[in-house]
């Protein structure tokens, strides 16, 4: 019903029995021949009536908002500011300071306040709803009064906007300094036989400054921008090499690569085939060096057909197993009832041991599900022994990552374990691939 939880109700038959009663007793009042037994009669049906009626109210059935945390509408900049968001219980309307026009677009480098009018849809009430009860994803405050739907949210400055690269300028100026590096192109040659040398043609790396400017820069001009590589252009490799390390101003960016080591080999008999797995569907993947590292190291395989299905997703139990292998992880943990007779137990109970998992409850893992890529940022977070933070995402899809995965998905991304899309979007509740498990494990390996 629309009644509050400490009002009474009844039902209109209740009420016109009671209002029969009072006029049949008053019927019996105006009566001025009216006996004794009559007006016995009269007040006994009106008591009666009276208890009948008492016992039909009934109490409001309208629920207090549970839904406290008001989410989606993080000012990002070059967003369109959203006006309103709606959830089951209730609809929440959103005036911005500074103000922005309908369909107006956040600013970058501002600060913003929302005021923020929550309205309860039927069956809920802001009766009850405490003092700053409300939380707003992605702001440094939120206020409202007892009782109150009005909600203060402040949140950070928006991003800054980057700039082109410029000409010289005059004196005075605040030389900038280097703040990322990340690869941007692999070299043309990443797999080696232990002595061969090293070349780094085809490398290129983006430097990103703190005035907000980046920067594309080839191996052969990396010591004219005070970038140091190693192992250099042309050394001899050996067999423990396994990435290219390029760092700037305390920055590093590593490129993996692969260098076999010269064994002496007894040759197979004629008729003995030697079995050495090439998987058939990644050359030329964005995904294959990373790839090829895992399966190297024995964390992950492909399948028996030789294909390695990159753009497949993962299940939970899946990644649980190549998190463990991956980081050769030890334990006793809990073993869920839906895993007790799993192929991956004790992949899942290890993983549990060290912190890295937790069930959907006490007794539930799922292992079969497929890893969400909000999922996927909580457990690999953890397996870099890293914790959760706060902050604001700038993705323009950055309103769907759940309130329970967002902080972590801000370390994940924040310590360059995961990254968005071109489209500037994450897609949080998209399936994870296999292609972008292996690449957030070797990222994690690789720090």
């Amino acid at each position: 019903s629309d009644v509050e939880p400490t009002d009474k109700w009844t039902t209109q038959a209740a009420k016109d029995a009671i209002d029969s009663a009072v006029a049949a007793a008053q019927a019996v009042v105006d009566k001025a021949d009216a006996t004794q037994g009559e007006v016995d009669d009269a007040v006994t049906a009106l008591a009666e009536a009276v208890s009948a009626y008492e016992a039909a109210k009934q109490g409001g059935t309208k629920l207090s908002l549970v839904d406290n945390t008001i989410q989606g509408i993080t000012p990002v900049r070059n967003a369109v500011a959203k006006t309103s968001v709606e959830t089951a219980q209730y609809i929440a309307n959103v005036e911005w300071s500074p103000a922005l026009a309908s369909g107006g677009k956040f600013a970058d480098s501002t600060a913003y306040t929302a005021t923020i009018t929550v309205v309860p849809k039927a069956g809920y009430t802001l009766n009850g709803v405490p003092e700053n009860y409300f939380s707003v994803q992605g702001a440094v405050s939120a206020t409202n009064d007892t009782g109150s739907g009005v909600v203060t949210a402040i949140f950070p400055k928006t991003a800054s906007a980057s700039t082109g690269g410029g000409g010289g300028g005059g004196g005075g100026a605040v030389a900038s300094t280097v703040t990322g590096i990340e690869i941007k192109a692999a070299p043309d040659k990443v797999s080696y036989d232990e002595g061969d040398k090293l070349d780094l043609a085809g490398l290129e790396v983006t430097v990103t400054y703190s005035d907000g400017t980046t920067k594309d820069i080839a191996a052969k001009d990396f010591a004219k921008n005070d970038i140091t590589v190693s192992p250099k252009d042309g050394d001899v490799l050996d067999a423990d090499v396994k990435a290219i390390e390029i760092k700037a101003n305390g920055k590093t960016a590593k490129q993996v690569i692969v260098v076999e080591k010269k064994d002496i080999v007894t040759p197979p008999d004629i008729d003995e085939p030697v079995d050495k797995p090439v998987l058939t569907d990644i050359d030329g993947h964005w995904a294959q060096n990373y790839i090829d590292y895992l399966v190297g190291i024995g964390a992950i395989s492909g399948y028996p057909d030789g294909t390695f299905r990159p753009d497949a997703p993962i299940t939970r139990a899946e990644f649980a197993k190549v998190i463990v292998d991956a980081f050769e992880l030890k334990g006793t943990g809990k073993v869920f009832d839906d895993t007790a007779d799993h192929w991956a137990k004790n992949y899942v109970a290890i993983a549990a041991a060290n912190g890295i998992v937790l069930g959907y409850n006490e007794n539930e893992f799922g292992p079969d599900d497929l890893i969400t890529r909000e999922q996927m940022a909580i457990m690999i977070v953890k397996a870099a022994g890293l914790k959760e933070q706060s902050g604001v995402l700038d993705f323009i899809d950055e309103g769907n990552v759940s309130s329970w995965a967002y902080n972590w998905v801000v370390s994940a991304v924040d310590n360059n374990l995961m990254s968005g899309y071109e489209d500037n979007s994450f897609k949080p509740l998209n399936n994870a691939t296999r292609a972008e498990a292996v690449t957030v494990i070797y990222n994690v390996l690789m720090k």
